[in-house]
């Protein structure tokens, strides 16, 4: 089997894309300070010896990702797919609200270096007008686990991040994003999650990031900014955690 470096960062590129083709990244402010929930399991600090957490080859990944019979109806699995092996080129200002896209330096470096494997899918709601729904759920492996403490540096970076700028390519104009937490289930290892948008105009970007041993999980949910989303995060997550149990 062949390996290939893959690399978590594709999906902020396909986010600001999204966001950018419905009209730009105009925001007002969040008000207060947000609540910044990054939850661990009683486990995470042993070493990673359960199935879901182990290295795992293309294959595995594959067979544990969610099927079309798993979306919602009317979503079907979209065109282009998804590349697992894209490299955002995405900056922000500040710099430390790239941690929310699990894209610091520091973390695109590790990814780099340790990245062995990575897979995921694409599904979008099926809709003759307007703007279409999107869920991508992917999963990228390491040959060592991933650090805890990017997820610790993502939660942190939310507290400055209410609103930043953001470019997701060097001669792209510059946006203006909002970000907010939003409830994040007690998933795998470590968990966190983040809604990143537009609500003036009413789009949203949901992240959830897991950490399981040496895999990164991520779903995300393109929808309206007002939409509720938590329960089908949750659950297309723990659809993946679950399925990774099985590995023989």
């Amino acid at each position: 089997m062949t390996t290939r470096r893959a690399t978590p960062f594709a999906l902020a590129c396909i986010a600001a894309l999204a966001l950018t083709a419905c009209g730009g990244d105009e925001e007002s402010p969040a008000s207060g300070a947000p609540t910044v929930t990054v939850t661990e399991t009683t486990e995470a600090a042993e070493a990673p010896t359960a199935p879901e957490q182990q290295e795992l080859t293309a294959a595995q990944i594959s067979a544990a990702l969610p099927r079309e019979e798993d979306m919602p109806s009317g979503y079907a699995e979209h065109p282009d797919g998804f590349d697992a092996d894209s490299t955002s080129e995405r900056s922000a200002d500040p710099e430390s609200c790239m941690a929310l896209y699990m894209s610091t330096e520091e973390m695109r470096t590790f990814s780099k270096e340790h990245s062995t494997q990575g897979e995921g899918v694409r599904y979008q709601r099926q809709q003759q007008k307007g703007y279409a729904p999107s869920i991508v759920v992917a999963v990228w492996t390491f040959d060592e686990p991933y650090p805890a403490k990017f997820f610790d540096q993502a939660g942190s970076a939310l507290a400055e991040c209410a609103t930043y700028d953001t470019r997701f390519e060097p001669e792209a104009n510059s946006v203006r994003n909002a970000a907010t937490a939003i409830p994040t289930p007690t998933v795998g290892d470590q968990s966190f999650g983040v809604r990143l948008g537009d609500p003036q105009m009413d789009l949203g970007v949901d992240y959830l990031w897991v950490r399981s041993g040496h895999n990164l999980i991520s779903v995300r949910m393109t929808t309206t900014w007002r939409m509720d989303n938590d329960q089908d995060l949750d659950t297309y997550a723990q659809g993946v955690i679950d399925e990774l149990k099985k590995t023989p």
